[in-house]
């Protein structure tokens, strides 16, 4: 009589065992011979050179350049006998002044993002043969003022996004977001209407506090990811020095036209949730910090990407105040400027049936509620990501198709400002690693 446990005597159950063993062991030979057990770190007179760089290019691994923008104008400050030019929210308001520019408004802070949602009516599940590099995993949500308490399901939720004067979206981000609460990692968001949002630092919890789907006051995000320095904010552009953004060590591997230059402003109350860029990341954080915890394409496969239904959030109908979820100091109109009333509420809302996208479900990946643990398994075995920590003036390299998950501290004066470029890399190639975690995306052992 065999003595084998009934899973392992199983076909699938079988497969399973043998796939989490060879991804595993998969791991393991990949951290041990290729990404170490930390984020490489270089001081800034000793970056690395043209040919370290290209090594850190071809075996797809990060690494971090403290103080690299140390010696920019927009870093100088008076302790060093600089200022002019130096990025306080007085410059950034005088050189952008009304410049309409592009902003992500939702109301919990993650501009692309799963959330699970409660009160919804779900499609039928589709097979998506075309591309099997993802779990199945689709549904689709109409979201209604009461909604239906007994149906919960994860859809992707993309922002809303206004066109709005520079100066006026400064100001909201200085003043009437500062007194917010930080949400926590929003576990989902229910029709309630008489639900109220979290306040709980989203470092420490992984709790389901579910948010109000009727009206919600604002989170905004400058985050405009279309090459959006060059096209919306050409005068800040001309602020940088492009020979030190882009050094020789990084030019002379990855050429000197970047696909795309981007300007990051926002608070703490804005999150980037897991995902990955099919880019070569060259990111430079001005003021505040930001965590990357990050984790490298060879892992993917423990992440479970999926294909959600979708939703977004819209401009909401009803009257902002009387909506208003915040647990700080209430909005006055001595508190509030006249401007920053242009600043819609918002409200969640479905997208068309047979709107798709894949994504990584989890809200953060070193805090995964057992919902999700039991949702996705392959969680449960994941190893732990890399966290690092990038300071103002400090440069990450960060590799084509790395997960990534990014938080933001703003500095004393109330802004986290960042700029990024992102690089097609050699002759357009999409690299060995990211290959390998297309690969292993593939391999679904459900």
């Amino acid at each position: 009589m065999s003595t084998q446990s009934p899973k392992s005597t199983t076909p699938n159950g079988a497969q399973s065992d043998h796939l989490l063993r060879a991804h595993r062991k998969l791991a393991r030979t990949l951290r041990s011979t290729h990404y170490g057990h930390h984020v490489r770190e270089y001081p800034a007179d000793a970056p690395p050179t043209g040919v370290g760089f290209a090594k850190h290019v071809g075996n797809n691994t990060p690494f971090v350049v403290r103080d690299f923008a140390s010696a920019w104008p927009a870093m100088s400050s008076s302790q060093d006998g600089r200022t002019e030019g130096r990025w306080t929210n007085e410059f950034l308001t005088t050189i952008m002044g009304e410049t309409e520019v592009s902003v992500a408004i939702t109301g919990d802070g993650r501009a692309d993002a799963v959330v699970l949602v409660e009160g919804v009516e779900v499609a039928k599940v589709v097979k998506k043969d075309a591309n099997p590099s993802v779990t199945e995993q689709i549904v689709q949500v109409n979201v209604t003022s009461e909604g239906h308490k007994d149906s919960v399901r994860y859809v992707f939720a993309t922002p809303h996004t206004a066109q709005l004067p520079f100066s006026t979206a400064l100001s909201y981000l200085l003043s009437t977001q500062q007194r917010l609460p930080v949400p926590n990692i929003p576990s989902h968001v229910t029709c309630s209407k008489h639900a109220t949002r979290p306040s709980s630092n989203p470092l420490t919890t992984t709790t389901e506090s579910p948010l109000s789907s009727t009206s919600h006051q604002p989170i905004i995000y400058l985050q405009a990811q279309n090459d959006c320095l060059r096209s919306e904010y050409p005068h800040l552009l001309n602020h940088l020095p492009m020979t030190e953004l882009h050094p020789a060590w990084v030019t002379d591997v990855l050429g000197d036209s970047p696909e795309a230059i981007n300007l990051w402003v926002g608070t703490k109350h804005s999150v980037s949730t897991m995902h990955s860029d099919p880019y070569e990341n060259i990111y430079v954080v001005i003021r505040g910090s930001k965590t990357f915890v990050i984790a490298p394409p060879g892992e993917a496969w423990f992440y479970s990407k999926s294909w959600f239904g979708t939703a977004e959030w819209v401009e909401s109908q009803e009257p902002g105040p009387q909506n208003d979820q915040s647990d700080g100091e209430p909005a006055t109109d001595e508190h509030v400027a006249e401007e920053e009333k242009k600043i819609p509420y918002v409200t969640l809302q479905a997208s068309e049936v047979d709107s798709k996208i894949p994504w990584y479900a989890i809200p953060h990946p070193l805090h995964v509620s057992e919902e999700l643990l039991e949702r996705y398994p392959r969680l449960r075995h994941r190893p732990r990501p890399y966290t690092v920590t990038v300071h103002a003036g400090d440069m990450l390299y960060l590799p084509r198709g790395w997960l990534h998950h990014v938080e933001q501290h703003e500095d004393e004066y109330g802004l986290c400002v960042a700029v990024n470029s992102w690089f097609e890399g050699w002759d357009g190639g999409m690299g060995r690693d990211w290959g390998l975690g297309r690969f292993v995306e593939s391999i679904d052992c459900i």
